[in-house]
């Protein structure tokens, strides 16, 4: 499941805070915040995407979604964001 798509569905839950969804999914608190705004001014609920495939949901959207990689991409830590050394 893409992040894009991950976040959408804890977003429907309802029960969790941005924060607590970021850090479930390994992101920044305002990446979930921009999320939910790409996918209220795209007018994409989480009835809307689940028919919709990930190309279709980015592409709705305008999100962006990048699968996790293990080398060259940014890690969160608790102080700054650093990067893998391959």
């Amino acid at each position: 499941m893409s992040k894009l798509r991950h976040t959408l569905q804890l977003l429907h839950g309802g029960g969790l805070s941005t924060r607590q969804i970021g850090a479930a999914l390994g992101i920044f608190k305002s990446m979930v915040s921009e999320i939910a705004s790409y996918a209220r001014a795209a007018g994409v609920d989480w009835a809307l995407a689940q028919t919709l495939s990930d190309e279709e949901l980015q592409a709705r959207t305008g999100f962006q979604d990048s699968e996790p990689c293990l080398l060259g991409c940014p890690v969160r830590s608790a102080r700054r964001t650093v990067m893998h050394n391959p």
